[in-house]
């Protein structure tokens, strides 16, 4: 069994630029071993030609897919990872980062500023979205605390 602030936490609906997709609505998550941002809506193209694709996890969104993955009592963190990053693999975009490589994490939770940014560098300015060294997004309000339980202790908090 996973439980939210403690093995994994989950941004159900972020906006996020993600290379390969575009702007996005993804689903964000991150487990004691990665950093996961799936998109399901991506708008794409250029001129007057706009695509807008929608990806799919066995026939429902990623975040649905995420959470009733979450929600099984058999799941365990390993399992949980193994099948989100068998999920980016089959998501056009999808967006998987070792936890390992980032030096910062910034948990803001305030009205105007609520976020989690990580960052490769050990300090200074950063260039953000993913193709950049800096990645971040917005959770929602409810969202925010089980970022900030997973992060409690972790010495690279900011």
């Amino acid at each position: 069994m996973v439980r939210p602030g403690v093995d994994y936490a989950l941004a159900y609906q972020i906006r996020v630029p993600l290379r390969g997709a575009g702007p996005s609505r993804a689903v964000g998550l991150v487990t004691r071993r990665n950093l996961y941002m799936l998109p399901w809506v991506s708008i794409s193209g250029g001129g007057v030609t706009i695509v807008r694709t929608t990806q799919t996890v066995g026939g429902m969104p990623p975040g649905d897919a995420i959470r009733q993955l979450v929600s099984d009592p058999s799941a365990t963190p390993d399992t949980v990872d193994q099948w989100v990053t068998n999920w980016c693999g089959q998501l056009q975009g999808a967006y998987v980062k070792s936890l390992a490589l980032f030096k910062r994490v910034k948990i803001r939770t305030g009205f105007f500023t609520r976020s989690v940014v990580f960052s490769e560098k050990e300090s200074g300015f950063d260039a953000g979205g993913p193709m950049g060294t800096a990645v971040g997004f917005r959770p929602a309000k409810d969202e925010v605390a089980a970022f900030a339980a997973l992060f409690a202790n972790d010495p690279r908090r900011v």
